[in-house]
């Protein structure tokens, strides 16, 4: 599977005429950019959402493109093994990110299936990353997937989470965020 599709390339793989696909893009109903030299391109992972959106079949060559899945945490090791470990046991691709901000600053260039963030760091309380998420048209429905380290002493009580939000123990807990991330549709 390509990164790229050309709008000829999408309108052949879903059986349509390359004006229409055109006129789709201008449009907005499938997101696209353009090259230097004005050609739209299409991101694979934006038209399968799109084809999704709009409940369109996904052609097989797309429905096999990987999730992005963005890892937030400070410490390098961490961020390290939850990427090991979640990419053997996925099909996805992962950017790791050392602070929530700029993974905050990333989502509206890559939008991933999901964030997975540390529900003790930044100062960013876990609620309003969810909350930011579902209120932006272009993020909505990006699965917030929140841990916290097992030897710090968060109340999980005060831990405020949206409906858009699952908790986990880190590193007890690896397993179920792992599966977390194979259940995601998108």
């Amino acid at each position: 599977m390509k990164d790229f599709y050309t709008t000829t390339e999408v309108a052949r793989l879903l059986g349509l005429h390359a004006n229409t696909m055109k006129n789709w893009v201008r449009e907005g109903k499938i997101p696209s950019f353009r090259t230097i030299g004005g050609h739209y391109r299409i991101k694979s992972d934006e038209l399968v959402r799109a084809l999704r959106d709009r409940n369109i079949p996904v052609p097989e060559e797309l429905a096999t493109a990987k999730k992005m899945i963005f890892i937030v945490h400070p410490d390098e090791k961490v961020r390290g093994r939850m990427s090991e470990e979640i990419c053997s046991e996925c099909k996805v691709d992962v950017c790791q990110f050392g602070c929530g901000v700029d993974a905050l600053l990333a989502l509206p260039e890559n939008r991933p299936s999901a964030m997975i963030w540390n529900a003790g760091i930044d100062g960013i309380k876990t609620s309003l990353v969810s909350e930011a998420i579902e209120r932006n048209e272009k993020t909505r429905g990006i699965n917030v997937l929140a841990f916290f380290m097992s030897d710090e002493s968060i109340d999980i009580e005060k831990i405020d989470l949206e409906k858009s939000a699952q908790l986990y123990r880190y590193p007890q807990n690896l397993g179920e965020i792992t599966e977390a991330v194979r259940q995601l549709k998108d």
